[in-house]
């Protein structure tokens, strides 16, 4: 083999793994896959035990319900403007799915703070997933977080 045809293998091999690092987010959806939870065991009780008036600072699951359907939210101040999101509440009154809509953030930064946030918000059903979770896309973190606090505004 000459020292050209070499180069020329080598060029496309390397040009083949480069292009296949750069592969970045396609999907503008973001939901994690369901998790599924084996059913717990429930002990077998002789006598009802009593029933307890729950306490104030108790928080039960409806607490954290909204009204099902597709809400829209605006995130002011990210890097290059305003976040545009669509949120998907479904039927249980849990976020199921969020959507970018439109922005004007540079991709890599708001690619980065897309899966990041998204994924915390939606894993924990709250828009409080603090700021050092998406560190080095501050600004496009905060301005989704403010999206889908004014989407879920109109689901509650």
């Amino acid at each position: 083999m000459t020292i050209r045809k070499f180069l020329i293998l080598t060029i496309v091999i390397g040009g083949m793994f480069t292009l296949s690092a750069c592969g970045g987010l396609d999907q503008s959806i973001w939901a994690p896959d369901p998790i599924e939870a084996p059913a717990p065991e429930i002990p077998e009780v002789s006598e009802a035990p009593e029933a307890s008036e729950p306490s104030e600072d108790e928080t039960s699951a409806d607490d954290f319900l909204w009204t099902p359907g597709t809400y829209t939210g605006v995130g002011e101040g990210g890097f290059g403007g305003n976040i545009y999101v669509e949120v998907v509440i479904d039927d249980g009154g849990q976020i199921a799915s969020i959507t970018i809509t439109d922005h004007s953030e540079t991709q890599g930064f708001l690619s980065m703070a897309e899966v990041i946030v998204i994924g915390s918000i939606i894993s924990t059903q709250s828009t409080d997933v603090g700021a050092d979770t998406f560190t080095g896309a501050t600004l496009s973190g905060e301005a989704i977080i403010r999206a889908v606090e004014d989407a879920l505004s109109g689901a509650q």
